[in-house]
């Protein structure tokens, strides 16, 4: 499940090959908002919900498989009653050729005192992208993970089937790089080569990340 936000418009998330299959108007906690079936050969599995919780600002939330009363209670279940900037345990210090840092975004803490437990930074050249997403919430969803190929003695790990790069442990953090077309394999190992933490930066605690993305 992803949350975006962003002052004026969202940008329409990543969809994977997913279709559109039906659009209908929707309210979240009073508030206008649409909601979005995605599938694929008219089967719906994602519900995208998108809405403006306060003026000036829009919201998309995205779920695979939890389906629509679920969804809507999530949404209005989010608080938007503070504000906070992008923050990373993992600064990015080295980039393909003719790439920049091109957005950042927090995941919303499901528990305990933390506003947000991940980070993702998307990199890229205008054409392909590359998201660097780090906190170590994440780890307990890759357990599963089909084996894959070792990297850096195995100390992390590429999935093809996925096109992404796992760092089981840089100084205690776990960070996944996903490539998107255009970036592969070669690009990933640049980046994690450079990947550094802050030595103020606790991994599992999100109000010591560092708000300097680029090291």
């Amino acid at each position: 499940m992803d949350l975006l936000l962003a002052r004026g418009t969202v940008p329409l998330p990543e969809r994977q090959g997913l279709d559109s299959i039906s659009e209908r108007p929707a309210r979240v906690g009073g508030r206008p908002g649409t909601h979005t079936l995605l599938g694929q050969g008219g089967t719906a599995t994602v519900d995208e919900l998108r809405w403006s919780p306060v003026g000036g600002v829009e919201a998309v939330l995205v779920s695979d498989g939890v389906g629509w009363e679920d969804t809507l209670a999530i949404a209005e279940a989010v608080r938007f009653d503070r504000a906070t900037r992008c923050a990373t345990p993992a600064q990015v210090t080295v980039l393909p050729a003719g790439a920049t840092l091109r957005g950042c975004r927090i995941g919303p803490a499901l528990s305990g005192s933390a506003t947000f437990s991940t980070v993702v930074l998307t990199i890229g050249d205008g054409t392909a992208e590359i998201e660097v997403v780090a906190g170590n919430d994440l780890a307990r969803a890759e357990k599963s993970s089909p084996t894959p190929e070792p990297v850096d003695g195995g100390r992390a790990g590429w999935y093809p089937e996925s096109s992404m790069l796992v760092i089981y442990d840089l100084d205690g953090l776990f960070i996944r790089i996903v490539t998107h077309p255009g970036y592969g394999r070669a690009e990933a190992e640049l980046v994690a080569g450079g990947l550094r933490r802050p030595a103020t930066a606790d991994p599992d605690r999100p109000e010591t990340w560092s708000t300097a993305l680029i090291g």
